[in-house]
């Protein structure tokens, strides 16, 4: 009698056999069993593996795109595009601006008038940069990856690279070359590349 008594206490249990994440006592409906199946099998699936491997191999050449469109060699030339199409139209077209025109902007106390007319040449010089940028790298083989060049009135021509809302600025090329005749900019200079590029 005693043999039966404990044989009977040693076999009852509580055991749960489910899946993870299964809650007491809730039951999950058919439907959304055999969804939670079909999104398992589809995960491991060929395809989904293909286009894995084929947005890697994209998102790799967008790389490769962005980091020789921010080569020091690639800021020079954007830097220097940019200077020649300002020196050909865009600062004539900022210093004949009626806000500007006989002003002589630079010299004098006028600081409103000085910082409107440095950031009128900077929002000129900016579209100019993005012109020179596209005309010389083009866009990133399958645009996940952004280059944008854009003109900073103290360091010049800055490359900035963005990738799935991370942005780095990559470095501009060293000083700002302008000249400046009667109170205005009249000429930006060109770049040259360090000796060692």
């Amino acid at each position: 009698m005693r043999e039966t008594e404990l044989q009977h206490e040693v076999t009852e249990f509580l055991a749960h056999y489910g899946v993870k994440g299964m809650q007491w006592g809730r039951r999950r409906s058919r439907e959304s069993l055999a969804k939670a199946s079909s999104n398992r099998s589809e995960k491991n699936s060929p395809d989904q593996k293909a286009n894995a491997k084929q947005v890697k191999k994209e998102l790799k050449a967008d790389n490769k795109w962005a980091k020789k469109a921010t080569t020091m060699k690639a800021q020079v030339a954007v830097y220097n595009k940019t200077a020649e199409l300002m020196n050909k139209a865009g600062l004539g077209k900022t210093n004949s601006d009626p806000r500007f025109k006989g002003k002589q902007p630079l010299s004098g106390n006028n600081i409103p008038l000085r910082q409107a007319y440095l950031d009128t040449v900077s929002s000129t010089a900016n579209k100019y940069a993005a012109k020179a940028h596209k005309e010389l790298h083009g866009d990133s083989p399958n645009g996940r990856v952004q280059v944008k060049y854009s003109y900073d009135s103290k360091r010049g021509v800055v490359a900035n690279v963005s990738s799935h809302g991370k942005v780095e600025h990559s470095a501009a090329p060293s000083g700002l070359h302008v000249l400046v005749k009667n109170g205005y900019i009249t000429n930006i200079g060109m770049a040259k590349l360090p000796s060692n590029e």
